[in-house]
């Protein structure tokens, strides 16, 4: 944990505020809630004084007048006390549901609304843990430690309150203990809050180590180093174990502590109470109250502390959430958003634009900005002569079909991921689309057809059948814009021919963009941007660029020697 971060815990109730919006909906239901815990509390401290009126009056005055209203009111008192307990747990979790839900909802919401620059400076972990961890300990919070802390703190004042009334001379031997059980609780809280921190950080690189060694165990047998990772994991698992263990010393210190403080009181409250009750200064019922309260008084206490230290804790939480919804991406829509029904790049129609160059130069960097994917820092990007700033990004890219180098799949159907291209497709549309992409004898070696499941990303698949699927989707789309990028790369070259036919296809009477790594893919096209060190140095046809004898001609030859070479 960071320093800025140790410095948000220790201000209390620092980014609470910014949580209120979604809060707001519910503040009733909260007000609510803040009621039943109060009443919870008053029927809890009821119970002793019942128990005081039956030592008092049925046993020491052995009698059983008024038995019948006492057995009514104490079953009275049970039912209430079922009810307001049913109620107060269902509106506690159904609030700390909803929260989380509403949270979330939020979060995955904004970060669809992000541009690449955040992905490219946070990672999955991070994001992820912002999404689930931190809401869920937020939705607990406003819920379950809310409730706690307001029966514990209505409880113990409410106790207190009657021990004054009822004897204010054994109350002072009470309140004595009082600041000493309460800095003992605040010094083990400030312990346990250490090492729990401590352990959240390890279990996280415990869970990275464990994420590394799953999605990269094909790289560490390639490269041999199982023992490192082992000794690596082994060494995180042995700091959560001590740091666990020292935890758990501390924990087991302080409840000995407590139960400790509470014979203490107890002790006192016998040896005074005793002797006030053989005086006949006091009744055997008003001493059983005492004790029962006293026994009791320690755990509010205690809850109040933990939930305090708890609130703490979840400061950063807060924090890191809402600095996620409050992230602004740097591609924004202007007020004066133009939804357009035709689309021109000041490129003309159906033109085939191929972009070259080495690894860096800014091919894929070019593309994102015709895209809007990232925003010009200087410049503008013109659409029918106006700025792309005031387009929609919606309208944009849903008129964009894109295929990466890298082919994502979800988890799901191949039905279900060709969809993305196209909602309603129907499985005539997708058949014919994997048809086109030749794709056709993929899909009939998957036991289920369309039905078929490609795991998790597509790991069922080859990076090759990935890309196939990619392009099946891209075409159901139908887009107005095509990019590819550097889309056939990565696969062998039985499946980089069927993509080039499909390419061929796809192409016709779009514009398209093609990011190019291996140049003889592109020697058709109309338009050749050659781009280096972030700037366009060359721009032409197959034959124009290389009649000009320059960094297009070198990069073509180079292949060409390295192709030969191979066979």
């Amino acid at each position: 944990m960071n320093a800025e971060e140790e410095k948000q815990i220790s201000l209390p109730f620092f980014g609470v505020p910014r949580l209120f919006p979604f809060l707001k909906p519910y503040r009733w239901r909260i007000a609510f809630m803040i009621l039943l815990g109060g009443l919870s509390s008053v029927i809890d401290a009821l119970y002793p004084l019942f128990n005081r009126y039956a030592l008092d009056h049925f046993i020491a005055d052995r009698t059983l007048t008024g038995i019948g209203v006492f057995i009514a009111l104490y079953v009275c008192l049970v039912l209430a006390q079922a009810a307001v307990n049913f109620k107060s747990t269902s509106d506690c979790g159904s609030l700390e549901v909803t929260v989380n839900k509403d949270l979330r909802n939020a979060a995955f919401n904004h970060l669809q609304t992000l541009s690449f620059s955040y992905y490219n400076q946070n990672s999955v972990g991070y994001i992820h843990s912002r999404v689930m961890s931190d809401t869920g300990l937020i939705g607990e919070l406003v819920s379950w430690r809310m409730m706690n802390f307001i029966w514990s703190g209505s409880y113990l004042i409410g106790i207190l309150v009657v021990m004054v009334i009822i004897d204010i001379r054994l109350t002072g031997y009470i309140l004595l203990l009082v600041p000493v059980a309460i800095v003992a609780m605040v010094f083990f809280q400030r312990k346990l809050l250490k090492y729990n921190r401590i352990i959240r950080e390890i279990n996280s690189r415990i869970t990275g180590n464990y994420n590394e060694g799953i999605t990269g165990a094909r790289t560490i047998k390639i490269l041999g180093v199982e023992r490192k990772m082992i000794d690596d994991f082994n060494q995180e698992a042995l700091n959560m174990k001590r740091a666990s263990v020292r935890e758990a010393h501390f924990s087991a210190l302080f409840l000995s502590s407590i139960t400790m403080m509470s014979s203490i009181v107890l002790a006192l409250i016998l040896g005074q109470g005793g002797m006030l009750t053989r005086e006949a200064l006091m009744r055997i019922g008003t001493l059983s109250v005492f004790m029962s309260y006293a026994l009791e008084m320690l755990e509010p206490m205690q809850n109040i502390i933990e939930t305090i230290s708890a609130f703490s804790a979840i400061q950063v939480n807060i924090e890191r959430l809402t600095r996620l919804l409050a992230e602004q991406s740097d591609v924004a829509d202007s007020p004066q958003v133009v939804v357009l029904e035709h689309f021109n790049l000041k490129v003309p129609r159906g033109t085939n634009i191929a972009i070259v160059g080495e690894t860096g130069a800014g091919k894929s960097t070019l593309v994102n900005l015709v895209c809007r994917f990232y925003e010009p820092t200087k410049g503008q990007v013109l659409i029918d002569g106006r700025d792309a700033r005031e387009r929609s990004q919606l309208w944009l890219h849903s008129n964009i079909g894109y295929v990466l180098q890298s082919p994502h799949l979800f988890s799901g159907t191949v039905r279900d991921n060709l969809r993305y291209g196209k909602p309603d497709a129907t499985d005539e549309e997708i058949l014919e689309a994997l048809r086109i992409v030749s794709a056709q004898d993929v899909l009939a070696k998957m036991d289920k057809g369309l039905e078929s499941d490609v795991g998790e990303g597509g790991e069922l698949l080859s990076t090759g059948e990935k890309q196939l699927f990619s392009f099946a989707r891209a075409i159901l789309a139908d887009p107005k814009i095509l990019v590819l990028d550097e889309a056939t790369s990565s696969i062998d070259t039985v499946t980089e021919k069927k993509i080039q036919n499909a390419i061929a296809i796809l192409i016709r009477g779009r514009t398209s963009f093609v990011i190019a790594h291996r140049l003889s893919t592109i020697v058709d096209a109309d338009v050749i941007l050659v781009v280096r060190d972030g700037r366009i140095i060359g721009k032409g046809t197959h034959e124009e660029l290389m009649k000009e004898r320059g960094y297009y001609y070198e990069l073509y030859r180079k292949q060409y020697e390295e192709l030969v070479w191979e066979t």
